[in-house]
């Protein structure tokens, strides 16, 4: 019997719906996961050091309940990955989510890696009371072209970025 696939904007690759899965995985998992230098190498900010994150920094985020992973996988590959804050604006002095990350390998961006995610994020930030969520996309990647076309997402700021030292 051939699987019922709804295309609800985009026509997606078929087999990835039937071995792609989405859950809620470990900063261990991200790291483990090989996809750390590809997204690091995409994600950096001029004039800034190159990225290197700190997995020590992480734990203890995720340790405390501050930040919640999510993995996208093919099969048992990690091929992406979402990791969502959830906080206080103060300004509003209500909950909002922020993705402090949110990667698809290269090699899987014609999946439905990406879109899963988010929406995986929004289940993520929706169940800690959270009242949105901001997505962050650096300038000029594929991430902010996918953003500026979505109809449920609304472009609210722009970022500017000075070194001080």
């Amino acid at each position: 019997m051939t699987p019922t696939i709804r295309h609800t904007h985009k026509p997606v690759l078929w087999w990835y719906r039937l071995v792609m899965t989405i859950r809620p995985c470990t900063v261990d998992e991200i790291f483990e996961s090989g996809l750390i230098p590809e997204y690091a190498a995409e994600s950096g900010i001029k004039k800034m050091p190159a990225p290197n994150p700190d997995i020590n920094t992480y734990r203890g985020m995720e340790s405390l309940g501050a930040i919640t992973c999510i993995g996208a996988f093919d099969d048992d590959i990690q091929i992406g990955f979402a990791v969502v804050l959830v906080t206080t604006l103060p300004h509003y002095g209500e909950k909002v989510a922020a993705t402090e990350s949110l990667f698809v390998s290269k090699s899987h961006r014609k999946s439905s890696a990406g879109a899963r995610l988010i929406g995986a994020a929004e289940v993520v930030a929706a169940n800690l009371g959270a009242k949105g969520l901001l997505i962050s996309a650096g300038h000029g990647t594929q991430l902010e072209k996918v953003m500026q076309l979505s109809r449920r997402y609304n472009q609210t700021n722009s970022v500017f970025f000075r070194a001080l030292a």
